[in-house]
């Protein structure tokens, strides 16, 4: 375990890091991204309002995600409320620059997937009990457009990445960009507000839209990192192991378990309590089964 004098030194050293992004020059772009923002599948809410200087937003020209750009560097990973994230909160170095998507990928967005490959659309649970899906055939409501899609499976998430030119987050990527770099118990800081997120601890009817809940962001600007929909990310899940190659500075990704895979963030509609809207809570699904309560965001590298 990290002593605490250590600890909290690392994270005044790590506090500063989010500085080092802002002097970084923009850089030219490929063709499948630009900086106009008005292409972007969802309109920010308050413009450029909450995202660092130098992350560098950019949007994915096929299908609109915008994406938040997070530096290499050192940040907490892990915590000492369960084994299998660690048993404790280490500092972790990722050692590349990646872009993640500032929301969650829309029901807006995933049919215009479905409708350009003819994948399934998400019309089924596998949980009996679950609410219905909104979806029917190859639409939803109306009012639904900008919610986040649930109900994919991990496979159906990748396809969607693949069709787009994206990829699922790593864990720790994902982790990185929940609690920048000062190690934080939710997006927003260290104490638990359930007003900043959607989560079961309050009864709700379902999802919010993907840029709902503005005091909720992370210290990237990103919206939704705890509550809505839990997220798939592209690891497979191997419990306490992951963490043990995590400590030892292997932060690559895990291979893929055909029983599990990693999902983060929690949701509307299992976590009823505080514990399991955490940074560093982890979860984990059948890549093959589709819930009411899962769904996913994108990552890309630069």
């Amino acid at each position: 375990m990290i002593p605490r004098m250590r600890l909290v030194l690392l994270l005044l050293v790590s506090a500063a890091l989010p500085a080092l992004a802002q002097v970084r020059p923009d850089a030219p772009l490929p063709s499948t991204l630009t900086r106009d923002l008005s292409k972007a599948a969802v309109a920010l809410p308050n413009g450029l309002d909450g995202f660092p200087l130098g992350c560098d937003p950019v949007v994915n020209v096929k299908e609109g995600t915008l994406l938040v750009r997070i530096p290499a560097g050192q940040f907490i990973l892990g915590s000492d409320r369960w084994p299998e994230e660690g048993g404790e909160a280490f500092a972790a170095v990722l050692d590349h620059d990646y872009y993640i998507a500032a929301h969650e990928i829309t029901n807006a967005q995933y049919k215009r997937f479905v409708d350009a490959t003819g994948h399934r659309p998400p019309v089924e649970h596998d949980t009996d009990g679950e609410p219905e899906p909104i979806w029917q055939g190859n639409s939803f409501p109306a009012e639904f457009a900008n919610h986040p899609v649930s109900g994919v499976t991990w496979r159906d998430a990748v396809a969607y990445c693949e069709w787009a030119g994206l990829r699922l987050p790593t864990e720790p990527e994902w982790e990185s960009a929940a609690r920048g770099t000062d190690g934080r118990a939710f997006p927003w800081g260290d104490e638990w507000d359930p007003g900043r997120c959607r989560n079961a601890t309050i009864e709700w009817t379902g999802t919010a839209a993907v840029y709902d809940f503005e005091t909720g962001r992370s210290p990237w600007g990103i919206y939704n990192m705890a509550g809505n929909v839990a997220e798939w990310c592209q690891d497979g899940y191997n419990g306490g192991q992951d963490y043990d190659l995590y400590k030892a500075g292997n932060l690559s990704l895990r291979p893929p378990n055909p029983d599990l895979h990693v999902t983060r963030g929690g949701d509307w509609y299992t976590c009823e309590f505080d514990y399991m809207l955490r940074t560093s809570q982890r979860g984990c699904c059948a890549p093959g089964e589709r819930h009411c309560h899962i769904g996913f965001r994108p990552a890309m590298t630069p």
